[in-house]
């Protein structure tokens, strides 16, 4: 995909007001305060569709004209550049953000919260989502990158995906079984495929009142884990690196002399090593010296290559 060059920036101003609002169009918008690393430059345009169809000819748009364009949830998995991005941020989470439950059934827009599903899913005494009351991310996110904890993951729930292929510029409606769940991997690495919504199938109680009851403790339990075990005081995007086979990444971080290692203002976590924190006004470069720092001495250290957890946009410089 080619960049846009700077001259451009009016007549791509000029397309988005095509398919919305100008309300709905933003410029130079510090990123930053839209990933929970809290760094992050500026998007050259930052855009919220409040539909479907608008996001899909924002897609559209963007491949016909060759505009460079990122899609963005919570931004809870996400390490952006301090340069930004120099093309078209288009944000799920203002306009594409809501679900609905019926019969065990969930429908929800790429941009819901999934936190929030989770707990409302509790509270009607739905069973198979706790896991995720404490995962700061949306639903499409969540999806991607099977989203994970307690023993529990979205794999488990997701029951169809609807996407927007890019390559064909149509809307498609995907199967789990053709979704190749594993591990913090989902077939949307591979695909140019953009999830726009999820279908959600969870059990319902034999009594939900006593069900929801179960499902409120069982969350408010991970809650209590979470806290003692995670840096949540800290702007971080969760586990920063996957877990390897046969390993823990936070252990691994750990063995190799690296808790409370730091580069400028970020830091691996002493109280779990498996997080890399914004702990004292970061830069973006700050946290990916930091990352390649802990990857070169843990592979010095145990021979493990940890692969990052986290997603990467904008442009970095490595360190050699």
């Amino acid at each position: 995909m080619h960049q846009k060059k700077t001259g451009d920036v009016s007549m791509i101003k000029q397309l988005l007001t095509t398919i919305l609002p100008r309300e709905q169009i933003a410029t130079d918008v510090p990123l930053a305060k839209y990933t929970t690393f809290g760094v992050g430059g500026l998007a050259r345009f930052l855009v919220t569709p409040s539909t479907q169809k608008q996001c899909c000819d924002l897609l559209r748009v963007c491949q016909d004209h060759q505009i460079p364009f990122f899609v963005l949830g919570k931004g809870s998995n996400l390490l952006v550049s301090d340069d930004g991005f120099d093309g078209v941020v288009i944000l799920l989470t203002q306009g594409l953000h809501s679900f609905a439950l019926q019969d065990g059934l969930v429908q929800a827009d790429a941009g819901a919260m999934l936190s929030q599903i989770a707990r409302e899913c509790a509270n009607q005494g739905l069973i198979g989502l706790a896991f995720a009351a404490g995962i700061p991310g949306s639903v499409g996110g969540a999806i991607k990158m099977n989203a994970g904890a307690y023993e529990g993951q979205m794999a488990d729930v997701v029951a169809s995906v609807t996407v927007y292929d890019l390559e064909t510029q149509q809307l498609r409606v995907i199967p789990k079984e053709e979704l190749a769940f594993s591990y913090r991997h989902s077939i949307f690495h591979e695909k140019k495929w953009v999830i726009l919504s999820a279908k959600l199938y969870l059990t319902k109680g034999d009594n939900p009142q006593e069900e929801a009851k179960k499902q409120q403790e069982q969350i408010a339990h991970y809650n209590r884990l979470r806290s003692q075990k995670q840096p949540l005081n800290y702007p971080n995007a969760g586990s920063t690196f996957k877990r390897p086979a046969g390993a823990y990444a936070g252990k691994l971080i750990e063995e190799a002399g690296l808790s409370g290692f730091r580069v400028g203002g970020a830091c691996v976590s002493t109280k779990h090593c498996g997080f890399i924190i914004n702990d004292n006004k970061a830069s973006a470069q700050d946290i990916y010296d930091l990352c390649q720092q802990v990857q070169q001495q843990v592979k010095k250290h145990s021979g493990y290559d940890l692969e990052l957890e986290i997603e990467l946009l904008g442009k970095f410089e490595t360190k050699k």
